[in-house]
């Protein structure tokens, strides 16, 4: 482990140095295990431990040293916090031949249900921020830690509308904060919604959009076309996952209103708009795309639809 200590630990989260470290050993194993490592994955954990082991002498000889000392670093930054985080339950209760019991002094008492609910939001949201700052820190040098190729979480699917987060925040129009973190969580919807609702939407115009098929006539219309689904994407993802809820621990997305009065459900709104706007898109420019639509106009001409009949 790169925390080996209750020093190790006080650096990063208030506790005292009293402490008996060998509690808090599990729970730091359960903060990489669950938190970490799916993000970093196991190579790259397991290089981080060889550099955290050698001497300082040992690590100045290494490349990009430097570097791979500011890795750790954030790395305890974020696991401390979720350690305790995951502690905070099980360690406030005893367990013994008494059963569970809960520890009183003459000077200490145990922490009300609302003071603890906000010690842990704080430890939430703090572990988490520092976990945003650590993979930011894997994307701004890849080349230094080839390692993390390998990670579980690494490889966000590609889909056919967006690669990454800053591209659903500056195509979808959706405030995300440029968060991975946030992205990963929408990218599942993301999927989802571009079988169930985008497809079905463009119709024959699909195919040639995602797989880019059409010709250098035609690729201005395709590309507005490809812009306005983004945003219907991004703000349909957006409404689905503003409607789950998530556990105490989990994540919770980054998903700014556009305006100071506007709530997320201002994006189901938008999505809405925006897939009309869609469909009038495809027939008034169906030449241009290369496809036939059905006309949606009631032909009040034909023998089958009269306003009057004469008899």
């Amino acid at each position: 482990m790169i925390i080996t200590s209750t020093t190790d630990l006080a650096k990063h989260v208030k506790i005292n140095l009293s402490f008996d470290f060998t509690i808090m050993e599990p729970y730091i194993q359960q903060a990489l295990d669950q938190y970490i490592s799916p993000y970093l994955g196991m190579k790259l954990l397991d290089k981080v431990e060889e550099f955290y082991v050698l001497t300082p002498e040992a690590q100045a000889t290494k490349d990009n040293s430097a570097l791979w000392s500011k890795l750790i670093l954030y790395i305890q930054k974020t696991a401390a916090p979720f350690a305790v985080l995951v502690a905070v339950d099980e360690t406030s209760i005893n367990f013994g031949d008494t059963g569970h019991t809960v520890s009183r002094t003459d000077k200490l008492a145990p922490a009300s249900d609302a003071k603890i609910a906000k010690y842990k939001s704080s430890l939430k949201d703090r572990s988490w921020f520092n976990l945003e700052q650590l993979l930011s820190l894997l994307e701004q040098h890849p080349q230094v830690w080839p390692e993390w190729e390998a990670a579980p979480q690494y490889h966000i699917r590609k889909g056919n509308f967006f690669s990454s987060a800053s591209e659903f925040q500056n195509k979808g129009l959706v405030d995300i904060q440029y968060s991975r973190l946030t992205f990963e969580k929408l990218r599942m919807p993301i999927q989802s919604l571009d079988v169930t609702e985008v497809k079905p939407l463009l119709g024959e115009a699909y195919n040639p959009l995602v797989k880019k098929t059409y010709t250098e006539t035609q690729a201005p219309t395709y590309q507005e076309l490809q812009l306005l689904v983004c945003r219907f994407l991004a703000h349909r993802a957006a409404c689905v996952l503003s409607a789950v809820p998530a556990n105490e621990l989990d994540y919770k997305p980054v998903i700014k209103p556009l305006t100071a009065n506007a709530s997320n459900n201002f994006y189901c709104e938008q999505a809405t708009l925006l897939a009309s706007e869609i469909t009038n898109y495809i027939i008034i420019n169906a030449d241009k795309l290369g496809i036939t639509v059905q006309s949606m106009a009631l032909d009040f001409n034909s023998s089958e639809r009269k306003i009057v009949a004469f008899i």
